[in-house]
Formats: structure tokens, C-alpha cells, sequence
């Protein structure tokens, strides 16, 4: 399900000339995005730039954030190498460990076998080093997106036509931390979520963060007399109602009925992305196709995952995910005797993170690379004191990886569709981060234990 706002109502709304006002989390989005995703999406932003307005708070959090994230955007390239590397450097030290035990047991062909190996190594190693001179001209031009920086520059000229807010005065924040101190403990929206951040800083005050630029927003609608359309990317209960999914539906009550007490005119919340795809498709800045689909990552990733059959399919394809966890040692850190066997039992949670979305608009394909975790239930086999004496119990271990899909896409008005038989989907460099032992009631006892290598 997703937010509960048709174009014909952000149609309506629009006819108003409403102001347009962005979270903090929607201009960091932005940087995070792929050069051409970023011209896209501000070439729309600077269409209705007249419309927008910013809390101070809202620049305040930016100017402290976004060099972060900015330096992270500036070596994605660098870090494919770097890690690529890492990689093959552990591997090779991992398999020269192995093979001298293998001579010294006088193994037949293993001086072949290892030689044959290292030089596959090394073959990896020189495509890598190859890797950027390749795709120098994409390096080029996130480098030169990354220092002209069109995002704060647009957040600049903003501010240049008087459309960022006064900050609070230094008594009007004390009075808002008190009251949030109060809506916090009683989880009135918005920003009790954020009640965890710096958890062991009694005296941090980052977590009214969301509470200010709420406050700011409700005086400027009373101030201004205008219609608001705020666009915010947090999806957590403390701004939405959430469906049985945890997707958002439409505003928490409390912020309408807040709202209210502030100014008679209408308030609407969506995602940058519903957004950018509304105005696209009044004015028509760029093709909405496309935008779509920039705007969409996750949820596209997600649905070719689901066509091909889902998470606990692909985890386990070919049984990679079992051969990882029987094989690799990785659990072996978190048992008190050999592991004999894995079995997965069950699939709980997922969720992935999209680190590029390419596009090929000429031929209608998309290659996305991710990073994703997952939660699952295994019954392991532990052998205690012989083939004879084993003991099994259950854990839940959290895996980490990555995944690469390849696809097609055709496109019907503004909905588009991936063809099932034109997905390529891979997965793999699996890390078990962490796991903990379930206890049952017929076990001795009655807690869980996590079970942490750090």
C-alpha cells in the first residue's frame, strides 16, 4: 500500500498554490542519488522553486550533514577497487595458509592447483585496477556534479529569495524541548522515534530535530495563510499510520488535528518521490516514465525480487545460503563444539539498500547493485563428543550481502512492467553479522543469549 494521495487530489491542492516544504532527509536524498538522478530530479525541484520553503531547521541539519554524505557520494568509485582488493588479499592469505598444509601432507598437483589459483587471483586483481579506467567518464562527471553541487546550491538560492525561515530564539527552543520531552514520553508525533538518538547523551538534543522543523512549519502556515505540501522520505510511525507492512498511509491524526489549530487551509504529506512524480506529470519537465523508476529504486528492486521468487528463494538458490553457513566457518565463532549441519527453518525480515541504479533508456534496461540483510531462523547441528552424540537447537542469524539485478522494462501510459524472463538476478558475498540462540520451553533455559564476535 502506499500514500494515500491520487494526483487529482494533489491536482486540487496544487491549484491553490500551496507552499512545498522539504525535510532535511529529502536534500540529502538528492546527493545520495546517481548524477543523472540528481539532474532529473532538480531540473524538476527548479521548475517549481517559486513554491518551495525551507525551516531553518531543516538548513541548520543540511549544513551539518551533508559534506558526510557528500565524501561517501565521492568514493563509491574508489571503494569498488578498494574492497575488490580487500578481498582478494584475504583470499589469497586464506588459501596460502591451506595450501601449505596441503604440501606438507604431499598432496598430488597441489603446487598446480595453487598456482593456477593465485593467478586467477591476480587476474581478478587487474580488472579491478582496470575498473575506473573504464568508467572514467561516469567518475568525471560525479566528480564535477559532486563539486559544483547543485543541491546546495539550490538550497542557497532559496535562502537568496527569502524562502528559509528564522530560526527559533534560543527561549522558544527551551520551551519546545519541554514540550517534546512530554510528546516524547507519551509518543505524540512527531520525532518520539528519534527519542534513541545519542541514548547515552542525557543532555543531546538531536532528537527535536523533527519536533523543530514540525513547530516551524505550523507557524509558517499560520503566518503565511497558505495551503502546505510537506515532503518528507522518514517513514516511521511518529509522522505516518502505518499499514499491516509498515508502509505509510496518510498523516498521524495528531499532526492534522495540530495542523488545524494552526491555519484553515488544506495540509498534504508525501515522499520526495511521489513528489517529484506529481509535478512531472503536470508540467511534463522530463520523461515520467523514467523519473518513475529513478524515484523508485527499492520498490522496483523489490519487485524483481519477488518475481523471482523472493527472498527465501534466491538466498538459497542452488542452496548458497546453507552451503555458506555449513562451509565458510563463519558460525563456527558462535558454537562451543564442531558444527555438523545447518538447515533454515524459516525467513523473517529483509531489507536491502540500492548503492546504483543505472538506466538505459535507449534499449529499456536497468542494472541495479545492492546491499541487503536478512533475518532467518536455522536449526544447528552441533557435534558434541561424536558422530553419535549431536545436539541441535535453533538460532536466528542476521546475513548480510549483495545482490545484482539485471532487467528489462516496458512501460504502458505512466505504470511500467518487468518482463519475468528478462530478469538476471545474482546474489552472494554472504557475512553472518550476528546470531542468537533461541531457547524453547522445553529447553533448560528460558533466555536468549546473543552472541557477538566483537
Amino acid at each position: 500500500m502506499t500514500i494515500d494521495v491520487s494526483f487529482e487530489q494533489f491536482e486540487d491542492i496544487w491549484t491553490d498554490s500551496p507552499d512545498v516544504i522539504l525535510d532535511t532527509n529529502c536534500f540529502l536524498e538528492i546527493h545520495r542519488k546517481s548524477t543523472s538522478d540528481q539532474e532529473a530530479i532538480l531540473s524538476i525541484l527548479r521548475g517549481v522553486e517559486r513554491s518551495v520553503w525551507i525551516p531553518a531547521q531543516v538548513k541548520e541539519e543540511y549544513m551539518k550533514n551533508y559534506r558526510h554524505v557528500k565524501k561517501t557520494a565521492e568514493e563509491k568509485y574508489s571503494e569498488v577497487t578498494k574492497q575488490i582488493k580487500q578481498a582478494t588479499v584475504n583470499a589469497r592469505n586464506s588459501l596460502e595458509k591451506q595450501f601449505i598444509q596441503y604440501k606438507g601432507n604431499n598432496y598430488p598437483k597441489i603446487n598446480e592447483l595453487n598456482a593456477f589459483i593465485l593467478a586467477k587471483l591476480s587476474e581478478v586483481d587487474e580488472e579491478a585496477a582496470n575498473y575506473q579506467t573504464v568508467i572514467q567518464a561516469e567518475i568525471q562527471k560525479n566528480k564535477l556534479m559532486l563539486e559544483n553541487d547543485k543541491t546546495t546550491e539550490f538550497l542557497e538560492d532559496i535562502e537568496v529569495s527569502d524562502r528559509v525561515g528564522a530560526p527559533f530564539t534560543y527561549r522558544q527552543k527551551i520551551n519546545i524541548y519541554t514540550e517534546g520531552s512530554t510528546r516524547y514520553q507519551h509518543k505524540i508525533p512527531p520525532g518520539y522515534e528519534d527519542n534513541s538518538k545519542r541514548k547515552n547523551d542525557e543532555t543531546s538534543l538531536e532528537k527535536y530535530g523533527d519536533l523543530l522543523i514540525w513547530k516551524q512549519t505550523l507557524h509558517h502556515a499560520e503566518s503565511s495563510e497558505k495551503s502546505v505540501i510537506f515532503i518528507t522520505n522518514d517513514a516511521k510511525e511518529d509522522w505516518w499510520l502505518l499499514d499491516s507492512d509498515r508502509k505509510p498511509i496518510e498523516p498521524r491524526k495528531e499532526l492534522l488535528d495540530e495542523f488545524g489549530e494552526y491555519s484553515e487551509n488544506s495540509f498534504i504529506m508525501l515522499n520526495l518521490s511521489m513528489f517529484i512524480q506529481y509535478v512531472n506529470q503536470l508540467y511534463g519537465y522530463t520523461d515520467s516514465r523514467w523519473i518513475k523508476l529513478r524515484m523508485e529504486q527499492q520498490e522496483f528492486a523489490l519487485q524483481c525480487i519477488e518475481l523471482s521468487g523472493g527472498w527465501d528463494v534466491i538466498l538459497d538458490e542452488r542452496m548458497a545460503l546453507t552451503l555458506y553457513l555449513i562451509h565458510s566457518g563463519d558460525l563456527q565463532d558462535y558454537l562451543d563444539n564442531p558444527l555438523s549441519d545447518v538447515e533454515i527453518l524459516e525467513y523473517l525480515d529483509y531489507d536491502i539498500d540500492i548503492e546504483s541504479f543505472d538506466i538505459d533508456e535507449e534499449d529499456s534496461k536497468v542494472i541495479i547493485v545492492g546491499y541487503f540483510n536478512a533475518k532467518i531462523i536455522v536449526q544447528i547441528s552441533e557435534s558434541a563428543f561424536s558422530d553419535y552424540d549431536i545436539d541441535h537447537h535453533n538460532q536466528e542469524i542476521i546475513i548480510t550481502g549483495w545482490i545484482n539485478i539485471k532487467c528489462a522494462v516496458t512501460f504502458e501510459d505512466h505504470n511500467y512492467t518487468i518482463p519475468r524472463e528478462s530478469i538476471d538476478l545474482n546474489i552472494g558475498g554472504f557475512e553472518a553479522v550476528a546470531v542468537s540462540r533461541q531457547y524453547y520451553e522445553d529447553d533448560k533455559e528460558t533466555e536468549t543469549e546473543d552472541h557477538l564476535p566483537f
